[in-house]
């Protein structure tokens, strides 16, 4: 340990405990993981050192990577890298994620599994997150480093929620238990929990035993067929890897790939700090430099050094303190953000500065009935600043950190407004701006402005949310869904009476409120109808198609008003009422689908058979 300074207790893994710590004479952070050699046998203690001596000259991008090594008299330890988040605290934060960052995930994991034929411990605090969005897999191997005398659920701490069946049983196994809890965090990336999900644990191995994965509606049919193909209960059934790898699921675009080995190529060089291996762990390290712990190239301006003191000196002091709200309450922060977008930043810094910022956002959101005007006012004014410098992460070219900006200006720790949409409208419209938008349409004290705004100064955005359609189709009908069809905010500020003969009993100016709000809804569905005339229009209805057809062999009996076909169907409807030309388009060059899929059929809930005939009148 004479190498390293012990900064804090992370965690404790599978076979551990694992502390942040940092390489003597420099900034270098690394993960430090302790396994106790205490009730081993001395078989087991041969295992640990073989597995070590391997991983050691392991260099995958997708493993985290083992940077040093020794052992004590009463303990090993391994050096790693260092990760700031794992797919626990996704989970936590953004609760599911679309699929097409699930597949990035997925292929990533299966890269890493395809390494080995042994068992890993699987599950998505060991699956790490990098600032690059680089998928890696901890305690990699480890697992066949313990003895296979040992109990399996004594051996391995925790739930068994991503274990295979024939691992809960006690049965033989082997490497294709990682592929089924490959299946079981996949499937809780996309729907926010487990496939099989209960705290009595004896419960919970009866369902993973004997019960069905059930699949939502909202799945697509390619992932629920990759899914269905790990989630076998029968060992023998589960997809292999020619079939994983051939799978449409698991394939990547041309683009796709280069993009992904262009991300690698910049992680590869990590700097180790042992010689070569040997049998026996040594602990002479290599003469060391600081790099960047991300890319392992060489930070060489000084002058950078402060602003990443700053962000990392918030960090830490986030981590151990007790509120988030010391660190608003003075103008500190500000000025930090202030001095890091105002001089020439380097990527680490604004990712460190994001990094913080969205910790404190997010904690401000889950206390923000408990807090008062002045706390709420300085968030305001945090949140501004940030907003004014989205330029400044744009210029930089950097898809992750631009992710990171947005994912932290669409926490509701205050209440979104007009710059809201500024910052969506210069962001380029991708999935998680989308999400943005759909949830600043649902906030009731935010609608009439926002919608205001999007049919005057702003219709620019609704013309973005169309051409996303062929890169994020279902977020984007959402979005414009909620256009078309306002939530309670709207309502709430311009109610309809019922039945219309109630309109002469109410008061002038509510009557005037509900002319105004008419009005402006026929301009948004005007908007909406030109927008997708001009892109977008034919995937809808291409959409629209898959989904009918797919409904007319399954009955629904769940009346939800904001599933895919009912969306379409919204947004044709009203668009459709408000524009003559979007109406002669729909009958003229998608007549047969419409026609055909529009009637309603047994397979169409309440609200999709209502807005169909709506559509059809």
């Amino acid at each position: 340990m004479q190498n390293y300074h012990v900064l804090e207790r992370i965690g404790e893994g599978s076979f551990g405990k694992v502390y942040r710590g940092r390489r003597k004479y420099s900034g270098h952070i690394v993960a430090l993981k302790f396994v106790s050699k205490r009730g081993k046998s001395e078989k087991d203690l041969v295992n640990l050192r073989q597995e070590i001596n391997i991983l050691r000259a392991l260099d995958h991008p997708n493993v985290i990577a083992m940077l040093d090594s020794f052992e004590t008299d009463g303990e090993f330890c391994m050096v790693t890298e260092y990760a700031q988040g794992d797919l626990y605290q996704i989970l936590e934060d953004d609760h599911q994620l679309p699929e097409e960052e699930i597949k990035k995930i997925a292929v990533q994991l299966l890269h890493a599994l395809h390494l080995s034929t042994h068992k890993s411990d699987m599950k998505p605090q060991n699956v790490l997150v990098g600032t690059k969005q680089q998928v890696k897999l901890c305690d990699f191997g480890f697992a066949r480093a313990i003895s296979a005398d040992t109990n399996v659920l004594t051996s391995i701490k925790g739930t068994p929620l991503y274990m295979a069946p024939e691992l809960v049983k006690e049965q033989p196994y082997n490497h294709t238990v990682d592929l089924w809890s490959l299946g079981v965090i996949l499937y809780e990336l996309a729907t926010g929990q487990p496939p099989f999900y209960t705290d009595k644990i004896v419960t919970l191995i009866q369902l993973i035993v004997k019960e069905n994965v059930k699949y939502p509606n909202t799945m697509s049919a390619e992932f629920k067929d990759f899914l269905s193909g790990l989630l076998q209960k029968d060992p023998s059934k589960r997809m292999g890897w020619p079939d994983i790898l051939a799978h449409p699921f698991a394939r990547e675009t041309t683009l796709q790939l280069a993009q992904r080995q262009a991300l690698e190529s910049q992680i590869r060089t990590i700097p180790k700090f042992y010689d070569a291996p040997t049998i026996v762990a040594p602990n002479k390290s290599i003469e060391w430099k600081a790099v960047d712990p991300e890319t392992g190239q060489l930070c060489v301006k000084t002058k950078e050094i402060s602003s990443l003191l700053i962000w990392k000196n918030y960090e830490e002091n986030l981590a151990m303190a007790e509120s988030w709200e010391i660190f608003v309450q003075n103008n500190d922060l500000a000025i930090a953000i202030t001095q890091t977008c105002t001089n020439d930043c380097t990527d680490e810094e604004l990712r460190l500065m994001l990094y913080v910022l969205h910790r404190i956002f997010y904690q401000a959101s889950k206390s923000k009935e408990m807090l008062d005007s002045e706390m709420e006012n300085k968030l305001t004014k945090l949140r501004s600043l940030l907003s004014t410098y989205t330029p400044v992460v744009l210029a930089r070219q950097a898809m992750d950190i631009l992710l990171q900006l947005v994912r932290t200006l669409m926490l509701p720790c205050v209440e979104m407004g007009t710059q809201d949409l500024i910052v969506i409208e210069n962001t380029a419209v991708n999935v998680k701006v989308l999400k943005w938008l759909g949830a600043i349409l649902d906030d009731p004290n935010a609608a009439l402005t926002i919608y205001n705004e999007l049919a005057n100064a702003h219709q620019s955005t609704i013309s973005l949310v169309c051409k996303s359609l062929d890169v994020a189709d279902e977020v984007a009908i959402y979005a414009l869904a909620n256009v078309v069809h306002p939530n309670e905010g709207f309502h709430k500020t311009c109610s309809i009476p019922f039945p219309a003969t109630m309109t002469e009993k109410i008061s002038t100016q509510d009557l005037h409120n509900l002319r105004e709000a008419n009005a402006l809804r026929i301009q948004l569905h005007t908007l909406v109808a030109a927008a997708l005339l001009q892109n977008g229009l034919r995937r809808m209805v291409e959409l629209f198609e898959k989904e009918a057809s797919a409904r007319a062999k399954v009955v629904v009996d769940d009346d939800d008003d904001l599933t895919l076909i009912a969306s379409i169907l919204k947004v044709f409807c009203h668009s459709a009422r408000a524009s003559a030309p979007f109406s002669k388009c729909l009958l003229g060059d998608f007549s047969q689908i419409i026609l055909h899929y529009a009637i309603p059929t047994t397979g169409f809930n309440s609200y999709e058979r209502y807005f169909a005939l709506e559509l059809l009148c």
